[in-house]
């Protein structure tokens, strides 16, 4: 049985050797995932200016129309206007849904990988000295597609079933939570096999899981008051190495009880199959 505190300790142990490293991954894997709270926060500011001053324009646009129509007294002037004010609508249209396309494209195409990515990075740094580029790991492997196709369905899984009711979602989002470590570790393994075992690793740990998430709270919201710097500098790998020490306790349960073994899950290390 595990404890948040252990977890918690080993994480600052494993920090004290790869902290500006582990620093510059986990800041690189929030941004181009959207785990980063605060980039979040301002891509979303970003958004809502931008739409606001798209719509003030469009207005601005029909408004002067609809006075020049008005004065004149033209109705064919006026349909115009109103074709004009459509066209600006469906243009806006447009671009909005076509950022949106990109953004998932984006997600799906370089998220998914960079966080398999680093979740080998922060377990590989547990016992050897490793560099920034296992970040990169999942794009070099002739797995990617493979990696690609299982974390967009661990993603599609989780979106349907918080459809259709917001507590099953939850309860599935850490059902899966160790689907990026485990093909990070092993990322030949077939897709029924990779959902299997994360379900087994967080079988009857989900409400402990949850709580170590809680506890990340107060780290949360000193990383709001400094205005993400916490969050850069500390709380951010800080999170992810005490997950990584929540996925190696987890990994050597399911080896311990026999529904994996050494080929399953052969470890992270250089050329040891171990971790």
């Amino acid at each position: 049985m595990w404890t948040r505190e252990e977890l918690k300790i080993r994480a600052k142990n494993v920090l004290r050797g790869c902290f500006w490293s582990a620093v510059v991954v986990a800041l690189i894997t929030g941004i181009l995932t959207g785990s980063f709270s605060s980039s979040r926060s301002n891509v979303q500011n970003a958004r809502e200016i931008n739409y606001n001053e798209i719509q003030s324009g469009g207005e601005s646009l029909v408004d002067s129309a609809t006075q020049m129509i008005t004065g004149s007294g033209h109705q064919t002037e006026n349909l115009l206007a109103r074709v004009a004010g459509m066209s600006f609508g469906l243009v806006f249209l447009g671009v909005g849904i076509s950022v949106m396309l990109l953004g998932l494209a984006f997600g799906i195409l370089v998220g998914s990988p960079i966080e398999v990515g680093a979740s080998r990075f922060f377990m590989r740094t547990r016992e050897e000295s490793t560099g920034m580029g296992e970040l990169f790991w999942a794009f070099r492997q002739g797995q990617f597609w493979h990696i690609v196709l299982i974390m967009l369905v661990m993603k599609v899984k989780i979106f349907l079933w918080g459809l259709l009711f917001v507590i099953p979602g939850i309860v599935k989002s850490y059902e899966y939570r160790m689907v990026p470590y485990i093909l990070a570790e092993n990322p030949n393994l077939q897709m029924s096999e990779v959902f299997a075992l994360s379900r087994e690793m967080t079988m009857n740990q989900k409400m402990n899981i949850f709580v170590l998430d809680l506890s990340f709270i107060p780290w949360q919201l000193l990383s709001s008051v400094t205005l993400g710097l916490a969050g850069i500098f500390w709380v951010n790998p800080y999170t992810r190495a005490t997950e990584a020490e929540l996925y190696a306790v987890l990994r050597q349960n399911v080896l311990d009880s026999g529904f994996a073994n050494g080929f399953t899950l052969p470890g992270f290390g250089s050329g040891t199959g171990t971790f």
